[in-house]
């Protein structure tokens, strides 16, 4: 929750919480806030019925750093997450796009007196001005040579990776959405010879955007010609910030909980419901690429198969 929210949460948790205990439940209400990390919290924990923030980076699990507060009444084991993944480097296996790598990494080799086995990516942060600034570089590998380096900024599916989302989870959905006012709600609207309007080619979900939405429209080079930009909720901003498709990705995912620490947040609501109430959702048997998490997924894998075979077997001597 954004801090100017947190004490107004903590007021409809208490208030659920009274609904609860009228019904006759057997515990209170479940929640999990999130904000960033900031001094002279006693006032937010009052309104948590007095608990304290838990505080966790996720450079202990992932290979990016985003350091928050967590206001939480699961059961949480916070030693048993400590440096889960703290020496896994933005560079470990197949988190950096093909043909980069980082500056970091340029730079010390050409220094021996320096070395440097873990690095980090900076905490992606959502703001127009920060979601590509100087703390978001790597370099390319290509053919370029180190007296003319290239550098870039971490690309969206590299953001994606590191704060543990599947593939195209952010861009995709953002792709569509693009696309679909680009393309269907104004490209084909103005050149139609027929007069027809967005409603003739605009997907019907996408209708209620047409009073909802602030855009901008920038030249481009290529195909179209032009580009829009979308501008975010105003929340309380005199100025609109308005991002093209890329910069909204990045804007969301500088928005967005590393899902690695949310995972460890969350685990302990199995224990807290019975068996057969817990369901598995699609996609679940998603892994972050990267150690510990890869091998406890192999190995899941190879209980699950285990127990499949005991099945398939019983379940052929009953029917021999």
């Amino acid at each position: 929750a954004n801090a100017q929210y947190l004490p107004n949460v903590g007021k409809l948790i208490a208030k659920l919480n009274s609904i609860q205990k009228k019904n006759g439940m057997k515990h209170g209400v479940l929640f999990l806030s999130e904000n960033v990390v900031f001094k002279d919290f006693d006032d937010i924990s009052q309104c948590y019925g007095k608990l304290e923030p838990i505080r966790l980076d996720a450079k202990d699990f992932s290979p990016c750093k985003r350091s928050r507060f967590y206001w939480c009444n699961i059961p949480v084991d916070t030693e048993k997450y400590t440096n889960v993944a703290s020496q896994v480097s933005v560079d470990y296996g197949d988190i950096l796009d093909p043909g980069s790598g980082l500056l970091e990494r340029l730079v010390y080799d050409c220094d021996e007196h320096f070395t440097v086995k873990t690095v980090k990516a900076n905490t992606f942060l959502a703001s127009l001005s920060k979601i590509d600034d100087d703390r978001m570089l790597k370099c390319s590998t290509g053919e370029c040579g180190r007296t003319n380096i290239k550098l870039e900024h971490y690309s969206i599916s590299e953001r994606e990776r590191m704060m543990g989302f599947p593939p195209s989870y952010v861009s995709r959905p953002l792709q569509n959405l693009f696309n679909e006012i680009m393309t269907c709600a104004i490209l084909q609207p103005e050149t139609s010879a027929d007069g027809k309007t967005y409603r003739d080619f605009m997907d019907r979900r996408f209708w209620h955007l047409r009073k909802k939405l602030k855009l901008q429209h920038y030249p481009k080079s290529e195909k179209p010609y032009f580009e829009i930009g979308i501008a975010t909720p105003i929340e309380n901003k005199q100025k609109l910030a308005f991002f093209t498709e890329e910069q909204y990705s990045k804007h969301l995912i500088g928005m967005g909980f590393s899902i690695c620490v949310v995972e460890a947040l969350l685990e302990g609501l199995v224990d807290l419901f019975a068996k057969d109430m817990l369901r598995t959702y699609e996609g679940c048997d998603y892994s972050f690429p990267w150690e510990p998490y890869l091998s406890n997924h192999r190995e899941r894998q190879k209980e699950e198969e285990s127990a499949t075979q005991s099945a398939n077997e019983e379940r052929q001597m009953r029917e021999d």
